[in-house]
Parts: structure tokens; sequence; C-alpha cells
């Protein structure tokens, strides 16, 4: 099942200094108190250099994208066990920083967490992603899915990181994973 697990960045626009106060209150999401419509748009790290990194960034800003998404290519960063790989367009921290530069923000879970990065901790993060479009496929693994998804929540939410987890295209998502 772990191997199963994906996590989605979030890469959101917010220049807030403090700790913040981000939740999904059943209809949208609350940032400072306010409902807030984000338009976002993907930027895959790997799938493009280093040197391509800031015109992407600007690019999506200029055309009104406030949120930069991007996945955890753990297949990449991860190709043996417990050989990490973090340099070239692997560099998930100078994807970070360029994104910071356009003043833009990212995150990935103890290492965010470490550098206070959370909305909850003063930093830029308003949401995570547990799995991805699990609830396409489930029903071909019968009860074990559902227990899949509840352990996915369970362990999401045991991370602490104090914003809203969701889970993409997951009918009826366990509490407290917004679906």
């Amino acid at each position: 099942m772990a191997n199963c697990f994906l996590l989605l960045l979030l890469l959101v626009f917010l220049s807030i200094c403090n700790a913040t106060k981000v939740y999904h209150d059943g209809r949208a999401i609350t940032i400072v108190g306010q409902h807030r419509l984000l338009i976002s748009g993907s930027i895959h790290y790997p799938r493009s250099t280093p040197q391509m990194w800031p015109g992407l960034i600007k690019k999506a800003k200029d055309g009104g994208v406030d949120v930069i998404e991007t996945y955890a290519f753990w297949n990449a960063h991860e190709p043996f066990r417990r050989r990490y790989h973090f340099s070239g367009n692997l560099d998930l921290i100078r994807f970070i920083k360029t994104i910071k530069d356009h003043d833009m923000y990212a995150f990935l879970l103890d290492m965010m967490k470490q550098e206070n990065l959370f909305a909850s901790q003063g930093g830029p993060i308003i949401l995570a992603q547990v799995e991805n479009e699990y609830g396409n496929v489930m029903t071909s693994y019968g009860d074990a899915a559902k227990e899949y998804v509840d352990w996915c929540a369970k362990m999401a939410d045991s991370l602490d990181i104090g914003v809203p987890w969701i889970m993409c295209q997951q009918d009826n998502a366990p509490q407290p994973m917004v679906s």
C-alpha cells in the first residue's frame, strides 16, 4: 500500500508572514477568515530544466495563476530503496526557491514542516493531497480499496501539518479529507 501513496504539492502565491488558519468548511477554502477562489496550474519540475522554471512560473503568474501544483516524483527521487536523487531537474528545493523568488511558494511534508512553510506555521502552504484519482479504479479492489483509502486518510491526518488534505476524485472521502 505504501508504494501507492501519492502526494500532490500545492504551491500557492500568498504573502502571509504570520501563522495562518487555513481550512475547508464544506464549501470553500478559507484563508485568514475569508473564502478564496484559487486559480491553479501545474508545473512538473522533472519534465523541464531548472533554467526553464523562472520563465514557466512567470508565465503562469502573468496569466492569472495564483497556485502552482506539482507532484513529488518519488519514482525519480528514490529509484532504489533509500537512494535519493534531488539534483538537476529533480532539485525540488531549487524549484521551491525559484517559485519563492517569483512571490509564489511550495511544500513537501517533513522538509517543508522543518522550514515552517505550512500556513499554520506562518508559511504559504495551504493544501496537501494524498492519493490521486484512486476513486476511478477502486471498485476493482473490493473491500481492500476502502481499507486503503481509510489508511491513506489516517496516515495523512497523523502527519499533523495544519492544513487541509484533499483526495482527488474520491467520492465519500473519509473525514477530515476534502473530496
